[in-house]
């Protein structure tokens, strides 16, 4: 935790620094428009009447609509005072940093628009990559391409509204993507090998959309706590799909509103799936399926006191410990699937679970000497059971209750069947009431 800490401060003084040395050294050249064409390339429309190369800091500002027309490579961009700055398709923006300190290389400030449709690179920066601020636009939707590589701060931070097309992050220290504002996911983005404790493939305080159609990969993150953040203020939308795998670090983190209407899919992770405080919602044909989460103590779900919706499907293989812990209120509307925890329960109920549809829990194994039960339901907890539980193929105990279990449907019914150890435990003062237990091929 002391190095987590350590980490994270060092990130945000560097960070800080760089606000007091963006032009330190820099040529500062401004655009005139005084070639009367609107390109980029021409040198007489430049203060000092040739092109930015990557000795200048470019500015573009006015009302004007500007195209990169050549393979530009300023050292440091601003696009300000509602000026519009096109990447015209097969021409290009490189900035290569050269590792000097600067607070941002491409800035987009004051109602300001910056359209790719060519490719923008950006590398070995000590920074942020891309800044949008307040009332700005970045519009990445009809790029060949963009790149982000070797950033110390942010690859993204948006405060304004954001739509990427075909984007690719790599080696960023800090979060990836920062969003504050609007962003939006077209087509692809892939965030790949994050390397420092604070580094967040994406951090949520305003509003993001996944597509559909559009696909947010994430993989072999080496740090940080999660890999996407879903703050308090944050609303994430998924449309697409989101594929996180071989992981360090948590593939989610929710303390906001988070909609699931597509397909998720983590695997090869090292810590929690998912961690929600807040509310999360798995819609109606969503999908939710994590294989081979090999935390030694961590829930692959951790219902931590929120409120956990599933309309879709979830499904959870291979599982160190235990599959769902639920410390606050879990409504099943459709399935939920547990199967193979090797040391643990499959659920763990500290709160309010409610069961409306089926849930499968399946190959919890014998494990060091211990036989852990399938379904732990604690003290002053409840589980409300509509439909059906199966317990199946385990090789330890079925249901330990402290708490409550009972039903209030007439089709609620329990199964167990291939199961070796004890059926159930009730604790004195466990309220234990069901409608129908089916029982075959006890050992």
């Amino acid at each position: 935790m002391i190095t987590r800490i350590a980490s994270c401060l060092a990130t945000i003084i560097t960070c800080i620094l760089l606000m007091t040395n963006h032009m330190s050294g820099q040529t500062v050249v401004r655009w005139t428009g005084d070639g009367d064409d609107g390109l980029w390339s021409n040198k007489k429309n430049w203060s000092d009447n040739s092109v930015p190369d990557h000795t200048k800091y470019a500015i573009v500002e006015g009302d004007v609509v500007v195209h990169i027309d050549m393979a530009a490579n300023p050292y440091q961009l601003q696009v300000q005072d509602m000026a519009t700055l096109i990447i015209d398709q097969l021409h290009s923006l490189t900035i290569n940093g050269g590792m000097l300190n600067n607070f941002e290389f491409v800035g987009v400030r004051s109602s300001a628009s910056l359209i790719v449709e060519g490719s923008l690179v950006i590398n070995n920066v000590i920074g942020h990559g891309i800044r949008i601020h307040d009332t700005a636009t970045l519009n990445t939707e009809g790029s060949q391409e963009v790149r982000l590589q070797d950033i110390t701060c942010n690859g993204l931070r948006n405060y304004g509204t954001a739509t990427l097309g075909l984007t690719y992050m790599f080696f960023i220290s800090d979060a990836a993507v920062l969003n504050f504002g609007d962003l939006t996911f077209r087509k692809e983005i892939l965030v790949q090998d994050l390397v420092f404790n604070s580094a967040w493939a994406i951090d949520n305080y305003g509003e993001v959309v996944n597509d559909p159609h559009s696909v947010i990969n994430i993989r072999g993150q080496l740090g940080g706590l999660s890999n996407i953040v879903n703050q308090l203020t944050g609303t994430f939308h998924n449309h697409g799909a989101i594929h996180i795998e071989d992981t360090q670090a948590r593939a989610f983190h929710n303390i906001g509103s988070f909609f699931n209407y597509n397909d998720i899919y983590i695997n090869n992770i090292s810590q929690h799936a998912i961690v929600n405080g807040g509310v999360w919602n798995n819609k109606p044909g969503g999908s939710i399926d994590v294989n081979d989460a090999t935390a030694p103590v961590d829930p692959t779900i951790f219902n931590s006191g929120g409120v956990f919706n599933n309309d879709g499907d979830i499904r959870l293989t291979n599982m160190q410990s235990i599959g769902l812990r639920n410390d606050g209120v879990f409504n099943n509307n459709n399935l939920l699937q547990i199967d193979s925890t090797r040391t643990s329960s499959a659920i763990r109920n500290l709160g309010t679970l409610n069961n409306n549809h089926h849930i499968s829990l399946s190959n919890v194994n014998y494990s060091n000497g211990a036989m852990p039960f399938a379904l732990m339901n604690d003290e002053s907890s409840i589980i409300v059971n509509n439909s059906s539980i199966t317990l199946a193929y385990n090789n330890g105990h079925g249901i330990h209750n402290k708490g409550t279990i009972n039903s209030t449907s007439a089709i609620a019914k329990i199964n167990m069947y291939y199961t070796d150890g004890d059926l159930y435990v009730n604790d004195i003062g466990a309220v234990f009431e069901i409608r129908e237990l089916h029982l075959s091929s006890i050992f």
